[in-house]
């Protein structure tokens, strides 16, 4: 089967670009795949390199996202409406020259929901099969709007797609109301085990609750909410430090958290690390980590977190109330409860029975299944069902 991925950007950190990579290789180990992976960019911790390494070809194209920040004001929006459609026009001349070169194609796969090449492809080629995996809410986690609306948007896709692949039950459901065409599948994401680390540090009650957030810091990840709660467990008598590892992406939603913690007298209860690559080592310095987003479409920083042996405490939201059993592999708060998180800091910080350790270990056992491929197993059939 010959076929080509498409990506939303190059980056190597970037969730559902890693994903993604997670998914190919398993998938160039079959010798009857020919892979070929699209991407926008050459770019700082391109992905490039590394598809290489697998025998994934690589292409380059200069295209874009179809998506833009809904909360840009309506200056911004008229501002840059017209840069927007001039890359959309040349997304679309860009993406029909490279279909024009690889007529031999079986599969074309979208990667994300916030690029349009897949359907170009398949609008040229009938013939070929179009898969599309959707990974994220946009409007409700990212903050992003679709640039031609969302009636146009489920138009193409109904049209122009064969099969649709959610990442959570919760996008399933958003999604579902609006799909009538393709086929589609709820498949977790795979993991690397890569991050699987031995337990190495035991929770004490009474010491430091030292918490990682990762991931990028904007309003829908839910830094401020997270740091509202910490705030609550200090009132209870906890002694908290959080340490966020993400890139800013939001500078007014940054500064309302330092001007919260400023307020509020945190500044030795926070840490900003910026990106950071090693993330294994960071995880071996904390016992506990915190997902506060609003709608987290599947929550690969959860499982990862499960799996170096860390106590997760996550929003009962979207896909992460799906990946935690409160009380037995981690602990779930009530989404926008300051109060409620507090309450739940303070109890596992008094640690009473070895509660904490206990749901160390449960989560990194249920979390190690997202390491055996079978994400990677589901999508070759469905390739598979292009024969």
């Amino acid at each position: 089967m010959n076929v080509l991925f498409i990506f939303h950007d190059s980056n190597f950190y970037s969730g559902g670009t890693r994903s993604m990579y997670d998914v190919l290789a398993k998938l160039a180990k079959r010798d009857e795949n020919r892979l070929t992976a699209m991407l926008p960019e050459r770019s700082e911790d391109t992905i490039s390199s590394r598809l290489e390494r697998l025998g994934v070809a690589v292409i380059f194209c200069d295209y874009y996202n179809i998506s833009y920040e809904r909360n840009e004001g309506l200056f911004r929006h008229a501002a840059y409406f017209p840069i927007r459609i001039w890359n959309l026009y040349k997304t679309i001349i860009n993406t029909e020259r490279e279909a024009a070169k690889l007529e031999a194609l079986d599969v074309v796969y979208s990667n994300t929901s916030v690029i349009i090449n897949g359907v170009i492809f398949k609008r040229r080629n009938s013939r070929i099969k179009h898969i599309w995996h959707i990974r994220e809410f946009c409007e409700e986690d990212h903050k992003l709007n679709i640039i031609f609306g969302r009636r146009l948007y489920y138009r193409l896709l109904n049209k122009y797609t064969d099969d649709v692949i959610y990442i959570s039950d919760a996008l399933k459901e958003k999604y579902t109301p609006f799909i009538n065409r393709p086929e589609t599948y709820m498949i977790y994401d795979d993991v690397s085990p890569e991050y699987y680390q031995k337990i190495i540090r035991e929770y004490k009650a009474g010491t430091q609750m030292r918490i990682l957030m990762a991931g990028m810091i904007s309003e829908g990840k839910g830094q401020l909410q997270a740091l509202q709660g910490i705030l609550e467990a200090k009132k209870l008598g906890c002694d908290v430090k959080v340490f966020f590892a993400g890139r800013q992406v939001d500078k007014k939603y940054m500064k309302r958290i330092e001007t919260f913690i400023k307020d509020n007298g945190m500044e030795d209860n926070v840490s900003f690390l910026g990106l950071v690559k090693d993330m294994n080592s960071l995880r071996n310095q904390v016992d506990f980590g915190l997902v506060a987003s609003s709608s987290e479409a599947f929550g690969r920083i959860t499982i990862e977190g499960m799996l170096s042996g860390l106590c997760m405490i996550g929003a009962d939201a979207a896909g992460t109330s799906e990946l935690i059993a409160d009380g037995k592999t981690g602990r779930l708060y009530k989404y926008g409860d300051s109060v409620s998180l507090g309450r739940i800091l303070s109890e596992l910080s008094r640690n009473e029975d070895n509660i904490v350790n206990e749901m160390k270990a449960r989560g990194q056992a249920y979390a190690i299944i997202f390491t055996k491929g079978k994400c990677a197993e589901r999508i070759q059939d469905i390739i598979d069902s292009r024969r």
